[in-house]
Parts: structure tokens; sequence; C-alpha cells
């Protein structure tokens, strides 16, 4: 990379690689990520990642009990951003 060049970061290319994901442009809750980049590495790697990891599964856990057959009830919909992978919806059939 040349001295001087113009670099961007683009959010939206995060976790959706097709060397890491066999179909990356497939929503899928279960999906494991060998490698994840929310929480950074080494020397870097953030110290709040256990009480996130916490919340989020009390969360999800919660969510779960209250809506036990929780499905999606059609396709979900992206919305087109420079910087993140957003969903404009996504439809749930709670019961």
């Amino acid at each position: 990379m040349p001295a001087g060049s113009r670099v961007m970061l683009v959010w939206g290319a995060a976790n959706h690689d097709d060397r890491e994901f066999a179909d990356p442009e497939r929503f899928d809750v279960e999906r494991r990520a060998k490698r994840h980049p929310s929480f950074g590495h080494g020397v870097h790697f953030c110290m709040g990642s256990g009480l996130t990891r916490l919340e989020a599964r009390l969360a999800f856990t919660e969510w779960l009990e209250r809506f036990p057959g929780c499905a999606l009830a059609g396709e979900p919909l992206r919305t087109t951003s420079a910087w993140a992978r957003v969903f404009e919806s996504i439809p749930l059939r709670l019961r």
C-alpha cells in the first residue's frame, strides 16, 4: 500500500467473508464464527467481552422463554448501507 493511500474500514464486510463462511449472505442466527472481529484480539481484546456475552445469553434466554415458538415469518429484508450490514425488517412469528 503506497504512502498516502486512502484506507477505508467497511463495517458491512465484517463476518461476510466467503473464506470463513460457506454462505455469508444467508441469515443464520446459529452460525458459528471461528474468528470474530467484535471484541478485537491479543492485547487489544475487549475487557467487557465477558459481560457482553453474559448479557446476550441472558437476553436470548429470556426471549426464548417468553416466545418459545419464535420463527421467521418471511424473508428478512436488507437495507443498503455503505458502513453496516443491517436489516430493514426481520418478520417474526411469535408463539
